[in-house]
Order: C-alpha cells, then structure tokens, then sequence
C-alpha cells in the first residue's frame, strides 16, 4: 500500500464516521477499487485513530458522563447484547466484508433505506 492509497483510506474513515453510513464498508469498497488485500490490521488503526480523535474532541463531555455511575452502567449493560451478537456472527460478518460485492449493495440499500425515511419524515411530520 503507498503511502497515498493509506491517505486516501484515512480520510475516507475519518469522513464516513461520523455520517449514519458503514465506515467499514466504504473502507472494503475503496480498499477493492485500489486493488488491494483487506488488511484487518490497517482497518483496525483506523478505528483507533477515529477514537483517539473523539475521545480527545470530546474528554470533557467525557469525563463529565463519566462521573454518572448509572449512565455508565446503562451504556454497559446495552452494549453487552451487541457483543455477543458479534461474538456469535464473528465469522459470517468477516467472511461478508470479504466480499466488496456484497457489501456495495448493502451500502446502496442503506442509502435507498436512509432516503426513504428521510421522506416519510417528511409527510409524517
């Protein structure tokens, strides 16, 4: 990987992330679009750059949830049920984000989905 394509990779987490989009995904498409092998190590970076950049943004909002117990709690307690539904479909999800194919049609129905609702809100309201 050159040191442009890494860059390239790079924006396109830091800018997905924080859009209701799979910063996953579009890392599986454009890393298939360049050519190159998923490096799970890499992708892991990224996510780790993403976080460090939060939690610096964000250490006094932060520190202040912190301080509530139950808050924290609560977060634990529903984080738990995702853990285990990842636990549980860790390889079916793996062997999916092998597969750029699949995961560009699952990004466009997320689109269609997120464009459909964006418009019953609209007549909803």
């Amino acid at each position: 990987m050159t040191i442009w394509q890494a860059v390239v990779l790079g924006a396109v987490q830091g800018i997905t992330e924080f859009f209701p989009v799979s910063s996953s995904g579009h890392l599986v498409v454009i890393q298939s679009l360049f050519g190159l092998r998923q490096e799970l190590a890499f992708d892991v970076f990224l996510h780790l750059g993403t976080t460090a950049a939060i939690l610096i943004y964000f250490r006094k909002d932060i520190i202040e949830l912190l301080r509530n117990i139950k808050l924290v709690l609560l977060i634990i307690t529903a984080s738990i049920p995702t853990a285990i539904i990842g636990f549980l479909f860790k390889d079916a999800v793996e062997k999916l984000f092998g597969m750029p194919n699949v995961v560009g049609y699952m990004l466009i129905l997320t689109g269609i989905l997120l464009l459909a609702a964006s418009f019953y809100q609209k007549f909803m309201v």
